[in-house]
């Protein structure tokens, strides 16, 4: 694939529908011009999280949220996505696949509710003591399984969750900045990525492990 050439992807338009209504969950109704957020991420099974969160994902992409819900839908919708958040620390942990992290279903229920236009039902407690410093942000970022980019780039999503619904939680002002510059200081600068690995002073070209 050319990186400079544009692909026409309209072909796939009419396959959206039917890939849809696969992952519904089989136990509730279905309207297509009034969908509810009950998905799974595997078809025909029950409504979890990540389906839920997913297909706010994919109306919003493909310009279709509005045109294929409705208030009351939207708003049983994001009901729904908020019922998976423990009380007590703010996370997402509820009904998401075994072996996920909880941190990045944090983030990412957090973003499809902002999608909806509604926010989280608690404050994201957790984000008090992980953000509450410098010194805090540093061990955050120092507690990485660097070796493994994948973990990585899910526990970096707490900060989308916090700039996205910051209200309700007590930090300092200066956290955002504290952790661009915490960021800054490990990238490596051979390649500009993020590469803090026990091996990457051996393996200096970009890797995926």
């Amino acid at each position: 694939c050319n990186a400079a050439s544009q692909l026409d992807l309209s072909q796939f338009a009419s396959d959206i529908g039917p890939f849809i209504e696969k992952f519904h969950d089989p136990a509730k109704d279905y309207n297509k011009n009034d969908i509810r957020g009950y998905f799974s991420i595997k078809p025909d099974q029950s409504t979890n999280l990540y389906g839920a969160c997913d297909l706010a994902y994919i109306l919003w992409i493909t310009g279709e949220l509005k045109d294929r819900t409705t208030v009351h839908g939207r708003a049983e919708w994001a009901t729904l996505i908020q019922s998976f958040q423990d009380l007590e620390t703010g996370l997402f942990n509820k009904n998401i696949v075994d072996g996920e992290s909880v941190t990045h279903a944090t983030a990412f229920a957090t973003a499809a509710l902002k999608l909806l236009n509604y926010r989280p039902r608690h404050p994201h407690y957790w984000a008090e003591n992980t953000f509450k410093t410098e010194e805090s942000v540093n061990s955050w970022l120092d507690s990485f399984y660097w070796d493994q980019i994948w973990t990585g780039s899910h526990e970096i999503g707490q900060v989308a969750a916090v700039i996205d619904a910051p209200l309700g939680i007590s930090l300092d002002r200066d956290f955002k900045y504290w952790i661009l510059d915490a960021m800054d200081k490990r990238v490596d600068k051979s390649t500009g990525f993020w590469k803090n690995g026990i091996l990457d002073s051996v393996l200096t070209d970009v890797t995926t492990v």
